[in-house]
C-alpha cells in the first residue's frame, strides 16, 4: 500500500505497471509514469520498510512510452471539466514544489527555476482558462500571490539566461580580444552570484511557503469539494469556445516586430503564451489542428522571448545602464535583426488564412455548434 501511495505521488493517476518479475531476490517493477516520473521516485522511498523487513527488495524502473507531454495522461475528449481542472493543476503544483524544493537543497541546475518558473505559468493559464468554474475557491487570491512570487524570481532568471549566452563559444571567440571583455564578465558573474542569493531569500519566504499551502488546498480540498456537489460539463467544448474567442481576438491585428516596443512585446508574448498553454491542454483530448495550433504559438512565444531579452539587453547598453563592450553591442544588434525576421514569419503561419479557417471550424464543432 505504501508503494502504491507513493506511485500516485501527483494524484493525478498517471503511472501504469508494465511488468512485475522476481529476479533472484529482486521483485523488479517497471512503471510507465511519462507525465510525472515523480511518482517512481516517490514509490522508491516509500518501498523502505518492505525492503528493510523482507529479503526480497523492491526496485522500480522507468519504462517510459515516449510521450512526454500533457497528452501522456491527460485529459480525454469527455472528461467533466472540474476532474480536468483538478488533474492538470495538480500535476504543475508538484511540478512547481519540486524544483522549488531541489533549489533549495542545493541543486544549482539553471533549468530548475526554469521549469519552476514554466510551471507556476502555465498553473497561473489554468486558473483562468477554469476561471468561471472556480470562482467559489481561492483561485483569485492564488493567481495574485503566483504573480508576485513569479516576479520576485524574475531577475535570476534573467541574469541565468544571460550567463549562459555570455559563456556560450560564439560570444566568447568574438570578444576574447575585446578590450574590456575580462573585467565585463566578472561584472556579471557577481551580479549572478548575488541574485542567486536573492532567489534563495525568495524561496524561503513566507510568501514562497504561503502559494504552496494554497495551491495543495485548492487541489486537494477546495476543487473535490467542489466535484461533490457541481455537475459541469464536458472539458473540449468549454476548451473549444474559450480558445477560439482567445484565438480570433489575438490574430485580428497583424503584428510587425518595429511597430512593437519593448512594453508591448512582452503584453504580446503572455497572451501568446496563455493561449499555448491552453491549446496544450486542449490538445491532450487527441486533436491535430489544436496540436498544431500549440506548435505554431510555440513558436511565436519562444521567437517573441528571445527578441524581447535582446532588446532589453540594447535598450540598457544604450541608455548607459549596462556599458557592455561595444563588439558585444553589435552582436546583439545583429541576432536581434534575425529575431525579428523569425517573428514575422511566424506570426504570418499563426494568423494564416486557410489555418484560422480549418481550426475555427473545428472548434465549432467541438463546441456542437453548426459548421
Amino acid at each position: 500500500l505504501r508503494v502504491a501511495d507513493g506511485l500516485d505521488h501527483s494524484h493525478i493517476q498517471d503511472a501504469v505497471v508494465r511488468r512485475a518479475a522476481l529476479h533472484g531476490r529482486v521483485f523488479r517493477v517497471e512503471v510507465n509514469s511519462d507525465m510525472y516520473p515523480g511518482n517512481i521516485l516517490s514509490a522508491e522511498r516509500k518501498a523502505d520498510l518492505w525492503n528493510r523487513i523482507f529479503e526480497n527488495r523492491i526496485v522500480l524502473a522507468p519504462r517510459p512510452s515516449g510521450k512526454r507531454s500533457m497528452a501522456a495522461g491527460g485529459p480525454a475528449a469527455t472528461s467533466p471539466v472540474l476532474e480536468t481542472a483538478r488533474r492538470i493543476l495538480c500535476l504543475l503544483f508538484r511540478q512547481v514544489e519540486d524544483n522549488r524544493k531541489a533549489i533549495l537543497g542545493g541543486d544549482r541546475d539553471p533549468e530548475r527555476l526554469h521549469d519552476m518558473r514554466v510551471a507556476i505559468n502555465r498553473f497561473r493559464a489554468a486558473l483562468r482558462l477554469f476561471g468561471p468554474e472556480l470562482e467559489s475557491t481561492c483561485a483569485d487570491r492564488l493567481d495574485r500571490n503566483l504573480a508576485l512570487f513569479r516576479r520576485s524570481t524574475g531577475r535570476a532568471r534573467d541574469i541565468h539566461v544571460w550567463m549562459s549566452f555570455l559563456n556560450s563559444g560564439a560570444v566568447r571567440a568574438a570578444l576574447a580580444r575585446q578590450r574590456g571583455w575580462p573585467a565585463y564578465a566578472l561584472s556579471q558573474r557577481d551580479t549572478h552570484t548575488r541574485e542567486q542569493g536573492q532567489l534563495l531569500l525568495a524561496l524561503r519566504s513566507a510568501g514562497g511557503l504561503r502559494i504552496g499551502r494554497d495551491m495543495a488546498r485548492l487541489v486537494r480540498v477546495e476543487i473535490p469539494m467542489l466535484q461533490a456537489v457541481s455537475g459541469t460539463g464536458r472539458f473540449r467544448p468549454l476548451a473549444a469556445r474559450r480558445l477560439a474567442r482567445a484565438y480570433r481576438r489575438l490574430t485580428a491585428r497583424k503584428r510587425r516586430a518595429k511597430d512593437l516596443s519593448t512594453r508591448r512585446m512582452h503584453t504580446l508574448r503572455k497572451k501568446c503564451r496563455g493561449l499555448r498553454y491552453w491549446a496544450e491542454f486542449a490538445a491532450a483530448t487527441g486533436d491535430s489542428d489544436i496540436s498544431e495550433l500549440a506548435a505554431r504559438l510555440r513558436t511565436v512565444t519562444h521567437t517573441l522571448g528571445s527578441l524581447h531579452d535582446l532588446s532589453i539587453r540594447l535598450d540598457d547598453a544604450r541608455a548607459g545602464r549596462d556599458p557592455m563592450p561595444a563588439r558585444l553591442t553589435g552582436l546583439l544588434e545583429r541576432r536581434r535583426s534575425v529575431a525579428a525576421r523569425r517573428l514575422s514569419k511566424a506570426w504570418s503561419d499563426l494568423a494564416d488564412s486557410a489555418f484560422r479557417r480549418r481550426l475555427l471550424k473545428r472548434l465549432r464543432a467541438f463546441q456542437g455548434r453548426r459548421m
